[in-house]
């Protein structure tokens, strides 16, 4: 009878949770002010996605970036919007028309799942719309406020592919 292998001190916990019909991993990142674990959780249908989860999570820790689990599109233009509190009005104000433009299209996407064809699909429902000048603008939005996110280490750089390519 072959005995289960014991994990050593520091590893990932990975079991399944019966109440969510799914598998779970757990990542042990330190220890909160009130003395409880700081864990970062993932899930996923199968074991092995959650291996491959834990990984990515792993890469991003070492790479200094430590988002939530739901950092979307929306979050990342909102927080870039934030940043323009020093341009014109009338600038900050077309941003914040075409940003709107974007969340409606692509906003609940996960900014670490955002990929190229999920941008050239909300420039494309643009373009049926809008004029080619606003939709150059609503791509440098998108692309500044990615940036935006990466410099504030909350997004790994392999998310600067996510541009159309105009």
């Amino acid at each position: 009878m072959a005995e289960t292998k014991r994990r050593a001190g520091g590893e990932d916990s990975i079991y399944y949770d019966r109440s969510r019909d799914r598998w779970a991993g757990t990542i042990t990142v330190g220890w909160k002010p009130d003395g409880r674990r700081d864990r970062i959780t993932v899930r996923g249908r199968t074991k092995t996605e959650v291996k491959e989860k834990l990984r990515a999570r792993h890469t991003e820790l070492a790479a200094g970036i430590r988002t939530t689990a739901h950092y979307t599109v929306e979050h990342c233009l909102k927080d870039w919007l934030e940043t323009l509190n020093t341009q014109a009005a009338t600038t900050v104000t077309g941003c914040q028309i075409m940003a709107r433009h974007l969340i409606g299209l692509i906003g609940n996407i996960k900014l670490s799942e955002l990929k190229v064809r999920d941008v050239q699909f909300a420039l494309g429902k643009l373009a049926e719309r809008l004029s080619t000048r606003s939709v150059r603008l609503a791509r440098m939005i998108l692309i500044q406020a990615i940036r935006n996110a990466m410099v504030n280490d909350l997004v790994v750089e392999h998310m600067s592919s996510g541009n159309s390519g105009d």
